[in-house]
């Protein structure tokens, strides 16, 4: 293959300068940049995405009979045209439908399923129906590149993104399923499946922030809306609002009233106290423009804490009163905190719906680089441009992918950013971000760097003589996972 391949484009393109300006060309047409976007995420219990998406229906529906069934339904995100492969686990009478069309399964590993898909570039609509077993009544559902069986929370070559489309949780990452059907109950159309989750909270204008159950440490927390129309706000412990990042009002208790003719970013500062908290009602509009789907009011408020040691004072300033920003996480004395919404267990959390752009990958860190040599080969500014473009990307965002990590398991898109105790995510990454380095003086990509060597002396195991190893042995790639990165360093 690989002699035929070469043969075919030796023939089409007179030189080697072609051929390499063709490749990379071909990468920026088909893997263009991507803006980070902002959207709810809420864990639960019965689905696990990235993780593990897919519902175990025997903790949900815990009466079933053998031969009940229900549905699970889910958009994929395709940023082109290809054939994926979905792999389906932990379920031996599954039926599928992708894109209206009913799917065949062919074997797959370790008592799977694999059935073949052509993506669209867009939303993909995937329905599944799980038939209970006697003991066994679940469904996980994998998408995956083919051959490479990359997916899920390691997609690294394909974007596979998995949504809802329903008022309330529209364009989060998330699976619905439906009611449970009883044996021998007609199977309903597809549009006509009764979806139960999840189930959208009771609504209202008026919000209640108890900072004392939502924050477990701290003395400082702050909420954030943007705000059209009239706010009031009652409190009876110290409060501040800022507009605009200029403090408007300071009460130890009392009543905060103003009307807006536009819509104002509002940032109200509270401290802990008897009642920590306050009220706000809005009549008229609130909402977060920089958040996709946040579509119902519980989606239209922010809060991040807490800040401040023991005995704080409402006079310190901390991250968001100097600088409102989603980029990174805020830094606390008692570990990094990020923003969460006022619905129950959502936070605001970071997607990149790319295939190549800002991800921290090994392979797709090779791509990085060979991208670099052809800018400097070839001249080519827009190769150069975008490779400086993903590697600022992965240095203002990699604070945020570690926290990802953290809170849920897996990186949201920052993949192999979220850990630093094994060479895959730090080598490769590593040369780029020093080459990036050099070319710009990004104190960002001076943070990474630093955060690299630490890892590189501290974290990653080594044999007595001094090697580095992977699990039990070094592997081929090692040697260049770490020489070009030690060389730099």
């Amino acid at each position: 293959m690989g002699k035929y391949v070469e043969h075919s484009i030796n023939e089409k393109f007179k030189s080697n300068r072609e051929i390499l300006n063709q490749i990379f060309e071909h990468a920026l047409d088909l893997r263009p940049r991507s803006d980070v976007s902002y959207r709810p995420y809420r864990a639960d219990e019965f689905t696990h995405m990235s993780q593990n998406p897919g519902v175990d229906f025997s903790k949900v529906y815990t009466d079933f009979c053998e031969g009940d069934y229900a549905y699970i339904s889910t958009y994929l995100y395709g940023t082109h045209e290809r054939e994926m492969l979905i792999n389906i686990r932990e379920c031996d009478s599954a039926e599928l439908w992708f894109n209206g069309e009913k799917q065949s399964f062919v074997p797959g590993p370790n008592n799977t399923f694999d059935t073949y898909v052509n993506f669209k570039k867009g939303k993909n609509r995937l329905i599944l129906k799980a038939t209970a077993l006697k003991e066994n009544f679940r469904a996980y559902i994998f998408p995956l590149v083919p051959k490479l069986r990359y997916g899920s929370g390691g997609d690294y070559a394909y974007c596979t993104w998995q949504y809802i489309k329903k008022p309330g949780y529209n364009l989060q990452e998330q699976l619905e399923f439906s009611r449970l059907y009883k044996k021998g109950e007609k199977e309903p159309s597809h549009d006509k499946i009764d979806w139960v989750y999840p189930v959208v909270p009771e609504q209202s204008n008026e919000k209640t922030f108890d900072f004392s159950k939502l924050c477990k440490n701290g003395q400082i927390a702050y909420a954030y809306t943007y705000v059209k129309g009239k706010i009031t706000i009652e409190h009876k412990n110290p409060l501040k609002v800022f507009e605009d990042g200029n403090e408007i009002y300071f009460e130890n208790s009392g009543i905060f009233e103003k009307n807006y003719d536009d819509f104002t970013p509002i940032l109200i500062k509270s401290i802990r106290a008897d009642n920590w908290g306050f009220t706000a009602k809005t009549e008229g509009e609130h909402r977060l423009p920089f958040v996709d789907g946040a579509d119902t009011p519980d989606l239209q408020w922010l809060w991040i804490g807490g800040f401040g040691r023991k005995n704080g004072n409402i006079n310190i300033p901390y991250g968001p009163e100097k600088n409102v920003q989603f980029i990174k996480p805020y830094a606390s004395v008692y570990g990094d905190i990020y923003w969460n919404f006022y619905r129950d267990k959502t936070s605001l959390r970071q997607y990149l719906h790319s295939a190549f752009f800002g991800k921290w990958f090994y392979a797709i860190m090779v791509g990085h680089y060979g991208m670099k040599l052809a800018a400097e080969k070839l001249g080519k500014y827009e190769f150069n441009e975008y490779f400086s473009d993903s590697m600022r990307n992965l240095c203002q965002h990699r604070q945020y992918g570690i926290l990802d990590n953290k809170r849920y398991g897996y990186a949201s898109y920052l993949a192999c950013g979220g850990s630093d105790n094994h060479l895959d995510p730090i080598g490769t990454t590593g040369v780029n971000i020093a080459e990036y380095f050099m070319m710009s003086n990004d104190p960002e990509a001076r943070a990474t760097l630093s955060y690299f060597a630490n890892a590189v002396k501290y974290k990653v195991p080594r044999f007595p003589d001094g090697t580095f190893y992977r699990i039990k042995t070094m592997w081929t790639d090692d040697m260049y996972m770490c020489l070009p990165l030690m060389v730099r360093l």
